[in-house]
């Protein structure tokens, strides 16, 4: 049997089923993803060019907490891990899951 005839171009058995992910998700998988880039970590003006709204609307309580938890940077330019926040970031990571 040749899949690769009876399915349309391009075709692989790796994208042969998909799970449609939700706003919310895709913002925290976003929160997730950016907060271990260290240098950078998530851009304001990229969520919000991305989602409409900005990290505060979104996120305030989480932020508010780990910032006060001295485990986060965050400002007008966006939020990033601190050195005290990488030794926890598994913690951090879990407020956005």
């Amino acid at each position: 049997m040749n899949l690769a005839a009876e399915k349309p171009f391009p075709f692989s058995r790796a994208l042969n089923e998909s799970i449609p992910v939700d706003r919310q998700t895709e913002m925290n998988e976003t929160m997730l993803m950016g907060l271990r880039l260290v240098r950078e970590g998530v851009r304001e003006s990229n969520f919000q060019a991305r989602f409409g709204i900005g990290l505060s609307e979104a996120y305030a309580t989480e932020l508010n907490e780990l910032k006060s938890r001295r485990l986060i940077e965050w400002n007008e330019a966006g939020v990033r891990l601190t050195e005290s926040g990488r030794f926890v970031s598994n913690w951090v990571f879990e407020k956005f899951v």
